[in-house]
C-alpha cells in the first residue's frame, strides 16, 4: 500500500472529509462521519499541542536514525488522539525519527505480525533501525486508555460502545497528548541505552 508522510496524511483525511469518504474496506455512513470528526481532532492537536522539556531534552540526544511506521485508518478514534503527538515527537527530533503513515486494510499481511490481544487494533507504532530490524512498537493508546477499554470488555455495566467511546474521548481530552507523549519518550529513551 501507498506510504505518505504525515502532511500527506492530513491533506488526504482534509479531501476525505470535504468529499465524505472514509479510507479502509468499511465504507459504512458511521465510518465516514468519524474520518471527518477525526480531522477536526488532528487539527486541534496539531495547534495545540506541545513537547514537554523533557521530551525535547530526549529527542536533542537522539544519534541514531529510527523509522516510525503507523499503520492507521482515517476513522480510528484513538489514532486522531495520538498520530498528532506521534508526529510532534518526530518532528523535534532534527531529522532523526523519519515518520511515514501506512494504511492498515491496505497492508494487512504486514499488520498481521502487529496484532494486539490477538486483534488488529490501531494506530500501531512500528519502530525500525536504520537496518530495518525491529526496535521495538508502540499502540494502539495509551496504557491508561488501553486499561479503560480493557475494563468497559471486562464489565460494560450496561454501556454500549457509544457510550464507552465517549468516555474514552473524554479521557484522551482531559490527557492532551501528555500520557502518549511520556510513553513515547520512555521508549525512545530504551533506544538510547
Amino acid at each position: 500500500g501507498e506510504v505518505r508522510s504525515y502532511d500527506e496524511f492530513m491533506a488526504w483525511c482534509a479531501e476525505m472529509a470535504e468529499n465524505k469518504q472514509t479510507s479502509g474496506h468499511n465504507q459504512e455512513e458511521s465510518f465516514i462521519g468519524y474520518t471527518a470528526l477525526n480531522f477536526r481532532r488532528m487539527q486541534r492537536l496539531n495547534k495545540t499541542f506541545k513537547l514537554s522539556e523533557l521530551a525535547i531534552d530526549s529527542l536533542a540526544r537522539l544519534e541514531v536514525v529510527q523509522h516510525w511506521l503507523v499503520f492507521t485508518e482515517s476513522w480510528c478514534g484513538d489514532s486522531a488522539q495520538t498520530l498528532p503527538i506521534i508526529n510532534k515527537v518526530a518532528e523535534g527530533s532534527s531529522g532523526k525519527i523519519l515518520l511515514q503513515v501506512v494504511m492498515r486494510d491496505e497492508n494487512l499481511a504486514v499488520m498481521d505480525e502487529h496484532r494486539t490481544n490477538g486483534g488488529l487494533a490501531i494506530p500501531k507504532l512500528v519502530v525500525l533501525d536504520d537496518q530495518g530490524e525491529q526496535v521495538y512498537e508502540w499502540g494502539p493508546r495509551p496504557t491508561d486508555a488501553q486499561k479503560l477499554l480493557q475494563d468497559w470488555k471486562a464489565n460494560p455495566q450496561g454501556k454500549d460502545w457509544e457510550a464507552f467511546e465517549l468516555e474514552l474521548h473524554t479521557w484522551y481530552a482531559r490527557d492532551k497528548g501528555q500520557s502518549s507523549q511520556a510513553e513515547l519518550i520512555q521508549l525512545i529513551e530504551k533506544f538510547h541505552n
